[in-house]
C-alpha cells in the first residue's frame, strides 16, 4: 500500500517486516526473474527468500536450499526476520565453501 501511493518498496519493507533489510534487497524483490518467481511457486515468502539470496549475490544452490528451509513458510517478528536476513547472508558469503563440502559428502 505504501509503496503503491508513491512510497518506497524499501520503507515499506523496513517499516512492516524488518529494518534491517537493504535497498538492495528491495531491488531484487521488485525485479526478481520470472524463473525464480516459478520456482517460487507462486508462494510470496519463498519469492521473498529467493530476492533476499539474490540481494546477496547466491547462487542457484543456496536459493533452492533457502526457498525448501521451514524459514520460507511464514515471515517472523521484527527479530527472527533480521536473523533470518543475517543467515541468508552468511550462506551467500560461505556458498563456495557449502557447496565445496557438499560435493565431498555426495
Amino acid at each position: 500500500v505504501v509503496a503503491g501511493s508513491g512510497g518506497s518498496v524499501r520503507d515499506a519493507l523496513r517499516t512492516f517486516i524488518s529494518l534491517a533489510l537493504t535497498r538492495k534487497f528491495a531491488t531484487a524483490l521488485v525485479e526478481l526473474p520470472s524463473d525464480d518467481l516459478d520456482a517460487a511457486a507462486g508462494h510470496p515468502v519463498r519469492a521473498f527468500r529467493r530476492a533476499q539470496v539474490v540481494a546477496w549475490r547466491g547462487t542457484e544452490f543456496v536459493k533452492s536450499g533457502v526457498t525448501s528451509a521451514r524459514v520460507a513458510e511464514t515471515l517472523g517478528t521484527a527479530q527472527q526476520e533480521e536473523f533470518a536476513n543475517s543467515a541468508i547472508e552468511w550462506l551467500c558469503q560461505q556458498q563456495s565453501s557449502i557447496g565445496e563440502s557438499r560435493m565431498v559428502h555426495d
